[in-house]
């Protein structure tokens, strides 16, 4: 596109140039005023009249003030006066103070002029951000309630602009999942396999750092290569997970995909954007701790996954868990007595623990300790 015209050729594929055959273009609003409108509805927008008026009063309001303190003055004396005449201390001989008159009223601000600039500023808060949500300072003792109060129903105005910023993370999202499955499922080389004498392609390898299914840090490396997803067994997946841990001290999940295959699923993906806080609270470890505390006193201690557990409570606080926490730790003794007493585990938590006797399969932690 030219200066917003399309130089392509009329029913020219834009799949060959994007692989969602999209336009690779992706806009954001602040406030959607329609799925049909190009643009969105910004803050200042929508708040334009009012701040218009409000400093235009506010204009007024330093007018009435300067003119409180420095009325106009009539000067009846047939002598040219300077403005120092009026300086405080000032003495001025052979001039009749009846001379000189105030030309209008003198005490111009009133409380009615304040009400009326407080009233428009209120107008404007509710229209944008209200000062307490936005950090300021407000006047008298606000608790944590008003504050909590005043939070979600600042988050329920500002609503309409995170369903703009939803709406873009989506849009990026699906044409970024399109170039990803077009180009990294291809092959990136060839080299000669001198067992089968013939040349085998090369795919793509990579790797992120990421949570675990039991709640640890580790690396995933992800193949693209459709022969290794045809031929690897489960066991051999375990036995290498088992070595990277043994050699290299990290828990390591191997997935091998098949980029034929993944290739082809493209419509069958759903695109689901959750808001989330960058930052936690405090509040959020003391409410994950009180929940720890109730199913441990529930369930029983033993039952609660420790790894997961330390790594929630290091991340909620701002640690890192790794140096927050130490490996092997002695696990906390639970008295026999107070264990098998109805009043301290239930009949809810004998009922659940019926049955799971059987160990199951041990994990990749229970084998390299072995």
């Amino acid at each position: 596109m030219l200066n917003g015209v399309m130089m392509l050729p009329v029913g020219f594929p834009l799949t060959a140039i994007s692989p969602s055959g999209k336009f690779s273009i992706a806009k954001g609003d602040s406030e959607i005023i329609s799925k049909f409108f190009a643009i969105g509805r910004s803050i200042p927008s929508k708040s334009k009249v009012d701040q218009s008026v409000l400093d235009e009063t506010l204009r007024l309001l330093i007018l009435m003030m300067q003119q409180s303190a420095k009325p106009p003055i009539a000067n009846k004396s047939n002598r040219v006066l300077s403005r120092k005449v009026f300086y405080p201390g000032t003495v001025t001989n052979g001039l009749n103070p009846d001379d000189i008159g105030v030309i209008g009223p003198t005490n111009t601000i009133n409380n009615g002029a304040v009400q009326l600039f407080e009233k428009l500023k209120s107008l404007i808060d509710g229209k944008t951000v209200s000062p307490t949500f936005a950090g300021e300072v407000t006047e008298g003792d606000v608790t944590a309630t008003e504050i909590d109060e005043v939070k979600r129903n600042q988050m329920m105005k500002v609503g309409a602009s995170l369903i703009g910023v939803i709406s873009l993370e989506r849009q990026l999202a699906e044409l970024r999942l399109h170039n990803i499955l077009a180009t990294w499922t291809k092959e990136i080389d060839t080299h000669v396999d001198e067992v089968k004498g013939q040349l085998k392609k090369i795919y793509r390898v990579m790797s992120v750092d990421t949570t675990l299914e039991n709640g640890q840090s580790g690396e995933r490396i992800i193949f693209f290569d459709p022969e290794a997803q045809e031929t690897r067994t489960s066991e051999e997946v375990l036995a290498m997970e088992d070595y990277m841990k043994r050699k290299h001290g990290r828990n390591v999940r191997f997935d091998f995909v098949n980029s034929k295959v993944i290739a082809g699923i493209v419509h069958n993906w759903a695109i689901k954007i959750t808001p989330t806080e960058r930052d936690t609270t405090k509040l959020d470890r003391v409410l994950f701790t009180k929940t720890i505390m109730e199913a441990a006193q529930i369930f029983g201690p033993q039952t609660i996954n420790q790894n997961y557990a330390k790594e929630r409570y290091a991340s909620l606080s701002g640690e890192d868990p790794d140096r927050l926490f130490t490996e092997n730790q002695p696990q906390p003794q639970v008295n026999p007595e107070v264990a098998s007493s109805p009043a301290s585990s239930g009949d809810l938590a004998a009922q659940m623990m019926k049955g799971i006797a059987a160990p199951g399969k041990p994990s990749v932690r229970q084998l390299v300790s072995a």
